[in-house]
């Protein structure tokens, strides 16, 4: 999966789910919450509970 899909699928997964954040991490392949932090605040400018909050 290339980059921007992955963050597509990543940012569907935060806004339109009730997912846990640490599911997510694990399904999209990170080693925890802090790489799928990272991620979000590097590719879409916010934390996963920034992005979760705006539903």
């Amino acid at each position: 999966m290339d980059d921007h899909k992955k963050t597509e699928k990543i940012y569907y997964e935060i806004q339109e789910t009730s997912k846990p954040l640490k599911v997510i991490a694990e399904e999209a392949g990170f080693a925890g919450l802090s790489q799928l932090s990272d991620f979000c605040r590097k590719r879409l400018g916010k934390s996963p509970s920034e992005i979760r909050k705006k539903r």
